[in-house]
C-alpha cells in the first residue's frame, strides 16, 4: 500500500536491483524503469498507486552480466481520493476613507493554499468568483485573475498568486445592499462586506471552497431614540435611583457579531448614564446595539439654576468611526409644574371680569348695601382691592350712578390714579 516498503531479499554478491513499473495495456504493455529507484528497497508513493511493479535483479562478474532475475509483486492498491477541505476563511478589514473625493484601497497577498488542506498532497488549482451583489457586473477571468470594474469600484484577484487589489470611492453599501447590520442571515454576508469565493480543485474530482471577505468599516449612520417615562421634561428634584428617560438604537451597516458593528456610547453630561440593552426599544437593524439613557442616581435638578440641560450622545464603533451626534434638550420644571415667570391667571379669574353674585352677567350687579359681589369686580362692598381691573371699576361706577339717576357725563368725572406718571 501507499506508504509501505517493497524489498528484495538475498541479492547475490555483485547483484544490482532496478525497480520497474508496468506501463501501457495489451500489446503495448511494457516495463519501464522507475527513475532513481535502485537498491533492495522501494518506498511506495502515491505515484505507484494502482500499478504493478517488479524488481529486475542483475548479477555482474568481471563486468559482464552473468544472471538476471525478476522479482514480481502484487499490484499496489489504488488510493481512494481524499478531496481537499477548507481550513479557514480569510477576512480583510479596512476603515473607509471618509474624506470627500477620497478612495479606499486594499492590497493584500492571500495565501490560497493556506485556506485548504489536502491529505493526498494533490497540487490544487483555484478559481475565484464574486459573491457580493455590489461587485462590478463585468468581472471576468483574464490572465489568471478575477478582474473588473465600474464607476464605483474595481477589483483584481489573481488565482495563481493570491494578489488581491480592491479600490473603491464608495463610503458605504459596498456590498450593494443598504440594509443595516444583521438584517440578512450570516450566509448573506450583509454588513458592508465585499466577498469572494475561492474554489480549490485537486483535479481528481475533489473540490472545496473558502471565502475571502473585505469588510469595509463605514461609520454608524444615526442614533435612534424613543422617550420613556417623563422623557425629556422633569420636575426639579433629587433622583433616588437611575431613571430611564429614553431608549437608544445605533444603526450601523456592520453586523453585531463583528467589532465594526459594536459601539461605545457616551453622554456629554456626567449626570446621565447609558446602559446596554435599554428599556426595550425595538432593535431596528437587528445589530444588538440597543441602549437605555438614564438620569444617574443622586442627580438633583434645580429649576432656579438650570431650566434646560443640553445633552449630546456620541457613538463610536469598534473601528473608531463615529455616528452623527445625537443632541437632546432636557427641560427642568418647578415644583408647581408651571414656569415661575407665568403671565398671570386665565381670563375668567381676572378680578372684576366675573360676577359671582348669582346674576347672569355683571351688568346686573346690585350695588346696594350688603349685596356687594363676593368676587373682586367692585360692587358696593367690599372696597375694590388693589389690582382689580379697570373694567370692573368703570362698570361698578356707572351702575352706581345709574341707580341714583345721575347723569354721569354732566355731574361726575371718574379719575383712576394708578400711581404712575405718564409723560
Amino acid at each position: 500500500v501507499v506508504g509501505g516498503i517493497l524489498q528484495v531479499n538475498n541479492v547475490p554478491p555483485g547483484g544490482s536491483v532496478q525497480w520497474q513499473m508496468q506501463r501501457g495495456e495489451g500489446d503495448s504493455a511494457h516495463w519501464a524503469n522507475i527513475e532513481g529507484a535502485t537498491g533492495e528497497r522501494l518506498s511506495i508513493s502515491r505515484d505507484h498507486a494502482g500499478d504493478t511493479v517488479r524488481a529486475l535483479v542483475t548479477v555482474h562478474k568481471d563486468g559482464n552480466v552473468v544472471d538476471t532475475d525478476i522479482v514480481s509483486f502484487d499490484g499496489i492498491d489504488p488510493i481512494e481520493n481524499t478531496p481537499p477541505t477548507m481550513v479557514k476563511n480569510h477576512p480583510i478589514m479596512m476603515n473607509v476613507n471618509d474624506a470627500p473625493g477620497a478612495t479606499t484601497r486594499v492590497h493584500e497577498m492571500v495565501d490560497l493554499n493556506a485556506l485548504f488542506e489536502d491529505l493526498d498532497g494533490d497540487d490544487l488549482t483555484f478559481t475565484i468568483t464574486g459573491e457580493s451583489a455590489g461587485l462590478p457586473s463585468d468581472l471576468e477571468d483574464s490572465g489568471g485573475s478575477y478582474v473588473g470594474g465600474n464607476a464605483d469600484h474595481v477589483v483584481s484577484f489573481n488565482e495563481k498568486t493570491g494578489e488581491l487589489i480592491y479600490v473603491t470611492d464608495l463610503k458605504n453599501n459596498h456590498d450593494g445592499d443598504n440594509r443595516d447590520g444583521s438584517e440578512g442571515s450570516a450566509e448573506d454576508y450583509v454588513g458592508n462586506i465585499v466577498s469572494f469565493r475561492v474554489t480549490a480543485d485537486d483535479k481528481r474530482g475533489g473540490e472545496a471552497t473558502a471565502m475571502v471577505g473585505v469588510r469595509l468599516n463605514a461609520a454608524p449612520t444615526t442614533i435612534g431614540h424613543d422617550p420613556q417615562g417623563d422623557g425629556y421634561s422633569h420636575l426639579e428634584k433629587s433622583f433616588e435611583s437611575d431613571t430611564l428617560i429614553a431608549d437608544l438604537d445605533v444603526l450601523d451597516q456592520n453586523a453585531k457579531d463583528h467589532e465594526y458593528g459594536t459601539h461605545t456610547l457616551t453622554p456629554s453630561d456626567g449626570r446621565f448614564v447609558i446602559k446596554h440593552g435599554g428599556g426595550g426599544k425595538e432593535d431596528d437593524d437587528d445589530d444588538g446595539s440597543t441602549w437605555g439613557l438614564y438620569i444617574k442616581k443622586g442627580t438633583k435638578f434645580d429649576y432656579e439654576t438650570e431650566k434646560e440641560i443640553k445633552l449630546e450622545i456620541t457613538a463610536v464603533d469598534g473601528g473608531g468611526k463615529k455616528a452623527e451626534v445625537l443632541k437632546l434638550t432636557i427641560t427642568v420644571r418647578n415644583d408647581e409644574g408651571e414656569p415661575e415667570d407665568e403671565e398671570g391667571p386665565p381670563a375668567n379669574d381676572v378680578p372684576g371680569l366675573v360676577d359671582n353674585d348669582g346674576n347672569s352677567d355683571d351688568t346686573e350687579d346690585d350695588p346696594g348695601p350688603g349685596d356687594g359681589d363676593s368676587d373682586t369686580d367692585g360692587g358696593w362692598k367690599p372696597a375694590p382691592p388693589p389690582g382689580m381691573s379697570v373694567g370692573g371699576l368703570i362698570e361698578d361706577f356707572t351702575d352706581t350712578m345709574d341707580s341714583a339717576g345721575q347723569n354721569v357725563f354732566d355731574d361726575f368725572m371718574l379719575v383712576i390714579d394708578d400711581g404712575l406718571d405718564i409723560a
